[in-house]
């Protein structure tokens, strides 16, 4: 977990200044305030994007129909001895995941960086809501 959370605020950092350097060429703002409005704007979206990521990969969405044991929608034309593999891969990638989760825990990587991004957002714009 420990991993996970300094590549993220690594990523969240490297980010940041991808997005400063962006929205300096892109927009090229007549004073500070127009700057870190924009770049507050953008960030915010980036740190949405990454929140997006982060939850996918955190709670391992794309494998909930295996790991909750849902049926599959098997394809007409499938014999049992087909029916009874695919269980079995199953089966196995299960114990894979629960091994894998027992040894390197949930990788939290995307949400720290989210929160980076979206901290660094708010901080910008903390001037103007004062």
């Amino acid at each position: 977990m420990g991993r996970g959370l300094k590549r993220g605020l690594y990523i969240g950092l490297i980010a940041s200044v991808v997005v400063a350097v962006y929205v300096w060429f892109k927009y090229r703002p007549d004073g500070v305030a127009s700057y870190a409005e924009h770049l507050s704007n953008s960030l915010f979206q980036i740190g949405l994007l990454l929140l997006i990521i982060g939850v996918v990969i955190f709670s391992r969405l794309f494998s909930f129909r295996r790991r909750y044991n849902l049926p599959a929608i098997i394809p007409k034309g499938k014999t049992p001895e087909d029916v009874a593999e695919l269980k079995a891969e199953d089966e196995e990638r299960n114990e894979r995941d629960k091994l894998e989760l027992a040894e390197r825990g949930r990788d939290a990587t995307f949400l720290v960086a989210a929160g980076v991004a979206i901290l660094v957002s708010i901080l910008l714009t903390l001037d103007q809501m004062l």
